[in-house]
């Protein structure tokens, strides 16, 4: 499988947040909430997109 550079840089930034939140989920939402107000703040719009819960695909009746 081909690694790919813009991958490797995402990969490299989450952990890099994580670390600098001490690797706590709670801190690390947190944080992104305050930088998405901040970016609001200076007028940039934030797209933020509700997933969707999906049921597992044992428990799936077929067609």
């Amino acid at each position: 499988m081909n690694r790919s550079p813009i991958i490797d840089e995402i990969r490299n930034y989450r952990e890099e947040h994580a670390r600098s939140c001490g690797f706590d989920l709670k801190r690390i939402a947190e944080d992104i909430r305050r930088t998405e107000q901040r970016l609001r703040e200076e007028g940039c719009t934030v797209v933020v997109e509700k997933a969707e819960m999906n049921t597992p695909m044992e428990s799936r009746t077929a067609p």
